[in-house]
């Protein structure tokens, strides 16, 4: 036996939840957003004359609309800043194979080069998967021709330094 369903609609006014029912046309209200499905099935049950259990509900909860834009801003920029992230490892990866094809660096350097640990360096050359259909680096640091690195390898090796600067040219 199909259970009948009722929509239930709940909009914020002042302190309260306004609990409305539009299929039998009546309304209580909720103090918190976690009363509104009982009250709308204690309001459907007692008008209806059935058992709060016997029926579906679909809650319906309308967000105040200068709400709806903060969250939709929000989402925009999300979503933006996941792009930019993925971007920005494209670049890494495409930067970490050029040092390595065209410009001849071994693994330890590229590494160096990118201030990054020796393992990750190999990640970033040892994923075809995730390789960019172009050999051109677009990373702004790559394109300015110079790159200042810290060096956390030298640091490691030799306690009494705590960051060693290195310069690396432009390969070209």
């Amino acid at each position: 036996m199909d259970r009948k369903m009722y929509r239930v609609d709940a909009t914020r006014e002042g302190r309260w939840w306004i609990v409305s029912v539009p299929a039998i046309d009546y309304r209580t209200q909720a103090r918190a957003l976690g009363e509104i499905e009982e009250m709308g099935r204690d309001l459907i049950a007692t008008m209806e004359d059935v058992e709060p259990n016997s029926f579906d509900v679909d809650l319906h909860v309308t967000i105040p609309s200068d709400i709806r834009e903060q969250l939709d801003e929000a989402a925009r920029l999300e979503q933006q800043a996941r792009d930019n992230s993925a971007a920005a490892a494209r670049d890494r990866r495409a930067a970490a194979r050029a040092l390595r094809d065209r410009h001849g660096l071994p693994a330890v350097d590229v590494a160096t080069v990118l201030g990054v640990t020796r393992a990750r360096a190999y990640q970033l050359l040892d994923d075809p998967a995730k390789a960019p259909r172009s050999g051109t680096v677009t990373s702004k640091a790559a394109r300015s021709g110079s790159i200042n690195v810290t060096s956390k390898v030298a640091a490691a090796r030799n306690s009494s330094v705590t960051s060693k600067a290195t310069r690396v040219e432009k390969l070209a």
